[in-house]
C-alpha cells in the first residue's frame, strides 16, 4: 500500500472466520523492509481501536505485520507492505503548479492571480 508522510493509516487484523474469543494479538514492524521474516520485526504496541486494528500517523516504510494467537502456534499472520510516498500536501501543490506551467495547462484562477500580480 501506498502511504505518505503527512497522513494517518488504520490497518486491521480481522479475518474472514471465526476466531476464539481471547486470542492474543501482536503487531510487530520491519523498517524500510518488505520481508514475512519475523527475526527482523520489533513488536509495536497496539492503538485505542482495539486490539484488531493499528492506527499509524506519518507512516514509515516497512512491513507491518499482525499476528493472531501465540509465538509458538499462529492462528493467523497477515503481512501490510508500507511503500512510502516521501511527499507532503504542500509539495503536491508546487508539483502541480510546476507541472501546469510547464505543460502550460494553467487554470484560470492562477491565470487572474498573475494578472493582478502584473498590475500591482
Amino acid at each position: 500500500m501506498w502511504v505518505r508522510v503527512d497522513e494517518v493509516i488504520t490497518l486491521h487484523c480481522d479475518v474472514p472466520f471465526a476466531t476464539p474469543p481471547n486470542l492474543p494479538i501482536t503487531w510487530m514492524f520491519a523498517k524500510d523492509l518488505r520481508t514475512q521474516d519475523l527475526a527482523l520485526f520489533e513488536e509495536l504496541q497496539g492503538s485505542a481501536e482495539g486490539p484488531l486494528s493499528l492506527t499509524i500517523q506519518d507512516p514509515t516504510p516497512g512491513t507491518i505485520a499482525c499476528r493472531l494467537g501465540v509465538l509458538s502456534e499462529p492462528l493467523v499472520r497477515k503481512y501490510f507492505y508500507l511503500n512510502g510516498a516521501l511527499v507532503t500536501q504542500d509539495m503536491e501543490k508546487a508539483n502541480d503548479f510546476f507541472t501546469s506551467v510547464f505543460t502550460g495547462k494553467i487554470s484560470l484562477q492562477e491565470s487572474q492571480a498573475q494578472e493582478i500580480r502584473g498590475k500591482v
